[in-house]
């Protein structure tokens, strides 16, 4: 069972047809992802090899030795140190792909105002996964970060690795103030944000660029922007399962009492009906 809203202020959003492909507007310069609690950020580039050693002098002069291959190089500065890359195999099907293209219809709208998308529903109900997917094949972002949510401790070393890697500083307040002065379309990523009790007005940049991304267990976060909820079973097969375990008879009125059972369990986070 997954619904989809954006609750933009933007009276019109751009159409959906056609492969979700023909949205990406611009090829990122950085790709950074991780997919553990730890997070950082790394710099990362290719070079060419270095040329080989000259060859011995002969009237005609020698031949040079072979190069060596391309290398990557990695500038890092981080205290605590996890490899970032986006990864494009999330296996995504079903209802999330309706998701899908209603994150990538919001973040396609030119709104001039910050945008931040929720993704909220039960544990192991695939936000992640979705959240992951998206952004390995979106290309408009000019900087990914990925935040370690779960706890306000993680939050903040998230946001310190941020600045160190951004040479912007060494405190949460600093990363803060270099994504407010940095009007380019950077990603911020706070997964898993399930703690009730974590005010997230504080690690959110105050200003109209950027863009958010949330995924969480706590759908009072639905607050915070556009949001989907997200299930790793259909709305109906709920429901006739409801009916079918708890022995009822299919009748309008059981559907529509299950309907209900079944919304209402998602929201108090019940994994278990039957």
């Amino acid at each position: 069972m997954s619904s989809a809203r954006s609750l933009d202020a933007s009276p019109t959003q751009p159409s959906l047809k056609g492969d979700r492909a023909q949205q990406k507007p611009l090829k990122s310069r950085s790709s950074n992802h991780e997919d553990s609690t730890a997070q950082t950020i790394v710099n990362q580039y290719i070079a060419g090899g270095q040329g080989g050693a000259g060859g011995l002098g002969t009237v005609h002069g020698g031949c040079g030795g072979s190069g060596e291959g391309p290398t990557f190089n990695y500038e890092i500065n981080a205290e605590h140190i996890t490899m970032n890359m986006v990864h494009n195999s999330e296996v995504v099907q079903g209802s999330q792909l309706g998701i899908l293209d209603a994150m990538y219809q919001f973040f396609a709208q030119d709104t001039n105002k910050q945008k931040i998308y929720v993704l909220y529903g039960l544990g192991g109900a695939g936000k992640t996964q979705i959240a992951l997917k998206f952004i390995g094949e979106s290309t408009c972002f000019t900087d990914q970060f990925l935040l370690d949510a779960s706890m306000a401790e993680t939050i903040h070393s998230s946001l310190r690795n941020i600045a160190t890697a951004k040479k912007a500083g060494t405190a949460q307040q600093d990363a803060l103030t270099w994504l407010i002065g940095n009007h380019e379309n950077w990603l911020l990523f706070f997964n898993n944000a399930d703690d009730p009790e974590i005010n997230f007005n504080q690690f959110l940049p105050r200003c109209n660029h950027g863009n958010i991304i949330i995924t969480s267990q706590n759908p009072s976060l639905q607050m915070y922007g556009a949001h989907s909820q997200v299930s790793d079973m259909e709305e109906s097969d709920a429901v006739a399962l409801l009916l079918k375990s708890s022995q009822q008879e299919v009748s309008e009125s059981n559907q529509l009492l299950a309907q209900d059972i079944v919304k209402v369990s998602c929201q108090l986070g019940i994994k278990h009906l039957v």
